[in-house]
């Protein structure tokens, strides 16, 4: 029970110490645990609101890095939609390139290059 004026302004006439060292005890207590709850309020918030990272499997990273390449692939090669040659030539030239930075990827053994060189290899514009 908060202590209100009146009754301060009543225990001081009466001088009645005990009884509001009892009444400031409860208010003292009251604003310790208002305190509390606030702060762990403030925590939980501050817990569930921190950005969480999206771990990806190495499956769906590897399936987003072979879209990445089918789309440079069709970017390089729209132009030379009719020369099938210089398709070819052009598509043999960035698989190259592909296949050497998918080497310098630390998390690709060359079994897997092989095998996303070979699945890119295989796709048509």
């Amino acid at each position: 029970m908060p202590l209100k004026l009146n009754d301060l302004v009543d225990i001081v006439k009466n001088c009645d110490f005990e009884l509001l060292y009892e009444k400031r005890v409860v208010m003292n207590t009251s604003v310790i645990l208002i305190l509390g709850i606030a702060i762990l309020l403030i925590i939980i918030v501050l817990l569930k609101s921190r950005v969480k990272k999206e771990v990806k499997s190495k499956y769906q990273k590897r399936a987003e890095l072979i879209d990445m390449y089918k789309n440079k692939l069709e970017l390089e090669l729209a132009p030379l939609k009719g020369d099938l040659e210089a398709i070819k030539v052009k598509k043999v030239k960035l698989l190259k390139n592909f296949s050497s930075e998918l080497s310098q990827n630390i998390f690709f053994e060359s079994d897997e290059i092989k095998e996303i060189i070979r699945e890119l290899s295989r796709h048509d514009i």
